[in-house]
């Protein structure tokens, strides 16, 4: 005898819309769907439930239910599918929120409560709760003194008995209603004014728009006359919607006048829920479009940002994808350090408190290379202080100087600020009349120069030989130039760097070598100086500094001085 035992299996359900995570704004209606299947069996019903709450069923498949006019919330949504022998299942929940929609709390045209006297209000005026009910009272626009340009007040309000010398503020008060400030995700506030305002919002300052900063009295003056368009223009901020309270709330505003004799006063207002965020505006305003800037340097880069719905979170700068920087408060800036040569589209990238981004348009760029110290001032030389006559081949890059002594310049005696003293021989009034110099300088590609810039220092005179040939003399007679030649008065002039430019032509791939012979103007000369700096210019360097005045010969009697 067989034995049979049956157990009826339970149906099965998904909710396939709206998909979880789903964000709607009102109004709305929204279509639930749901796949329901038995297999033994018929589906008879299924149920649509947002939590506990029963939406509604459907009988049929598809089964599907439109649930109407969505109140703003958070919602775990399910399906229960019901089976011709009465078993049920209940589906995975889905989770929808559902957000105000792009509605106005307040909008232009709405009547708004008015004092128009010139008094003193205080504080107390800003509270829900204050009695507004001898006030007057009018549609917005609000104001007076337009009607000439076309743009008539809806309201006029009054500005006293005197034209000249009219009240400087007016107050105006407007309540709404707010059922659920939860479901509220943006607020943006609308404002037209004519010359100045003070928001409060539930009896606190919102913000204030072309006003001074600090304490407010009906006294106070607005901080600028507005004219043209930006009387009659909106001016948008972003709120934080945390501020509005959940039933009544109160918007008053108090109008400012720039002066007693302003000819029009102006003012709307709107508060908008939920608008579509939009972007931050973003512009890199320093260093300009088609800077050129020389190396080495610190680069200042600066932007302007705003935000109209919200707040302007940060703005990076970029050169291209590298990012060089950001700031997170205004005024916007950053500082490239010691930028490479090389051509760079410069942007600024700002990003506001919801997120969104915008980029600047490209700022164009070039770094040049800048100098290239090749022997600087305070180097140390080899030097030879022995009086001797050492002819030519000193000057040359292949003389083996390992036994002459060194030291770094400032080099010489007498003056008391010498870094290496050197001799003058034993006799103080028949010292010796040259003394001679060298150091090496290593120079990777000589092509990349295309100037040279020397700056000697010397007493009494000087000649400068670079890789053996002769390229600069200072105070020093024409012709040929021995161990005895005497300088000419070299006592002008004893303490500055004398600058002359040069061609690279002379410069090799490697090594090369500066060499230099300082002849006093005198056996009994009291001292003697020297210091050298030698300076590689590149292509693209601006000709101010490629071509800057020096000196290019002296004489006891002048001198040539070159650009």
């Amino acid at each position: 005898m067989w034995t049979y035992s049956h157990v009826d299996p339970v149906p099965f359900v998904a909710l396939t819309g709206p998909t979880n995570g789903a964000v709607f704004l009102t109004p709305v209606n929204v279509t639930l769907q749901a796949f329901a299947g038995d297999n033994d069996g018929l589906i008879t019903r299924v149920e649509f439930f947002a939590g506990t709450n029963r939406l509604g069923a459907d009988t049929n498949a598809p089964f599907t239910f439109t649930w109407v006019n969505v109140a703003p919330g958070g919602y775990s949504l399910s399906a229960v599918a019901t089976d011709n022998s009465g078993l049920s299942a209940t589906s995975a929940p889905v989770n929808v929120t559902v957000n105000f929609g792009a509605v106005a709390l307040i909008l232009s045209g709405a009547t708004w409560k008015f004092l128009d006297d010139g008094s003193d209000r205080s504080n107390a005026w800003r509270e829900a709760s204050f009695d507004d009910s001898t006030w007057a009272s009018g549609p917005s626009e609000l104001g007076y003194g337009d009607a000439s340009d076309g743009r008539p007040e809806a309201t006029v309000v009054g500005f006293g008995p005197d034209v000249n010398n009219r009240h400087i503020t007016t107050y105006f008060r407007h309540a709404f209603t707010v059922d659920n400030p939860g479901g509220i995700t943006n607020l943006t506030a609308r404002l037209r004014r004519d010359d100045g305002a003070v928001i409060h919002l539930n009896g606190a300052e919102l913000y204030r728009d072309n006003m001074p900063a600090g304490g407010a009295s009906h006294l106070t003056l607005a901080a600028t006359n507005v004219l043209g368009t930006d009387e009659h223009r909106w001016f948008l901020r972003g709120i934080n919607p945390a501020l509005l309270l959940p039933g009544t709330n109160l918007i008053a505003v108090e109008m400012h006048q720039a002066a007693t004799n302003s000819a029009d006063l102006s003012f709307d207002f709107e508060l908008l829920v939920n608008l579509p965020p939009e972007p931050p505006t973003v512009a890199l305003t320093s260093p300009t479009n088609n800077a050129i800037i020389q190396s080495p340097v610190n680069l200042t880069l600066l932007a302007t940002a705003a935000d109209n719905d919200g707040t302007v979170a940060r703005v990076e700068f970029r050169a291209g994808t590298n990012k060089l920087g950001e700031a997170l408060a205004p005024p916007f800036s950053a500082v490239w350090t010691n930028p490479p040569p090389g051509a760079y589209a410069l942007l600024a990238v700002a990003t506001d408190s919801s997120g969104l981004m915008a980029t600047s348009a490209p700022v164009s760029i070039t770094v040049n290379p800048g100098p290239t110290t090749l022997i600087a001032s305070g180097a140390v030389w080899r030097y030879l202080d022995n009086g001797s006559d050492q002819g030519a081949a000193w000057r040359g890059s292949f003389f083996n100087d390992s036994a002459w002594p060194s030291g770094p310049a400032q080099l010489g005696y007498g003056d008391g600020d010498e870094a290496t003293v050197v001799g003058f021989g034993p006799d103080s009034t028949n010292k010796f009349i040259t003394t001679y110099f060298r150091r090496t300088f290593f120079v990777a590609d000589p092509t990349l120069f295309v100037s040279l810039t020397l700056d000697l220092l010397r007493d009494d005179g000087a000649v400068v030989y670079l890789n053996g040939v002769e390229v600069y003399r200072n105070t020093m007679p024409a012709g040929p130039v021995g161990y005895q030649t005497l300088a000419f008065n070299g006592s002008a002039g004893e303490a500055t760097f004398f600058r002359t430019i040069l061609s690279p032509g002379a410069l090799v791939s490697g090594t090369n070598l500066i060499a230099v012979e300082i002849h006093q103007d005198s056996p009994s000369s009291s001292d003697i100086s020297f210091d050298l700096q030698l300076t590689g210019a590149p292509a693209g360097l601006p000709l101010a500094l490629l071509r800057g005045p020096y000196l290019q010969s002296g004489s006891p009697t002048g001198g040539i001085v070159r650009w």
